[in-house]
């Protein structure tokens, strides 16, 4: 029988994460932050739910290389949602 090298954890680790989690995060609210500040016109524009989709739980749930796919379509998303004209 085999032993494993590294012991199979059955609780998840409490406060330890992964180095690329943390400049994903960062980036994450970023782009949330960028979401928030849309004029009124972007917000109508079917582009605005796309983006806050993007950002939604399967961004926080996802692997890194999912998490930075995910981010940067969100960032083109807002990129073009930032060209819309507000309002009058």
């Amino acid at each position: 029988m085999r032993k494993h090298r590294n012991p199979v954890l059955t609780e998840p680790r409490s406060g330890q994460r992964h180095a690329t989690e943390i400049p994903l995060d960062k980036r994450h609210e970023v782009l949330m932050q960028r979401l928030a500040r849309l004029n009124r016109g972007a917000q109508r524009s079917p582009g605005y739910k796309t983006a806050r989709r993007l950002l939604g739980n399967a961004a926080r749930k996802s692997s890194a290389a999912t998490r930075i796919a995910l981010l940067d379509a969100a960032a083109f998303m807002l990129d073009v949602l930032e060209m819309i004209p507000p309002l009058l």
